[in-house]
């Protein structure tokens, strides 16, 4: 009966795995998000919308990226896997692909927190040149 209770342990460790390295990312709401930004440092924010959207409102401070960069493998300006990404787009989607994306690339601290009409936080609506 040990044998037995031993066997099925390991098959059901092997199938939900058990001692695999998680490679998933943190989803924060946009509050979780916020309180991040206004007290930790080192810290990127990371917008993957179209250059379009990011021009009419952003987070301050927040780095453009489009997700079909990502998509494509560039990702350059995300020098350190290490540091700590929060990614945000329109609704919640291509950050959640993004996400996914970064970790499968070997970042190790990407957490993802939807979409800009949900925070509440500041935002810069000043519009710039995102041509150069």
């Amino acid at each position: 009966m040990k044998k037995f209770l031993l066997l099925i342990i390991f098959i059901v460790a092997i199938f939900t795995g058990c001692g695999k390295e998680s490679n998933t990312f943190t989803e924060l709401n946009p509050d979780e998000a916020e309180k991040i930004i206004q007290t930790e440092k080192n810290i990127l924010i990371l917008d993957v919308r179209t250059p379009e959207e990011y021009n009419i409102k952003r987070i301050p401070n927040a780095v453009l990226l489009p997700l079909e960069e990502i998509e494509i493998g560039n990702l350059e300006p995300l020098k350190d896997k290490n540091q700590k990404i929060l990614i945000y787009c329109r609704s919640g989607r291509r950050s959640k692909l993004a996400a996914k994306i970064l970790v499968e690339n070997g970042y190790t601290n990407v957490f993802e927190f939807g979409a800009i009409p949900d925070w509440k936080g500041d935002v810069d609506d000043t519009k710039i040149n995102i041509e150069d």
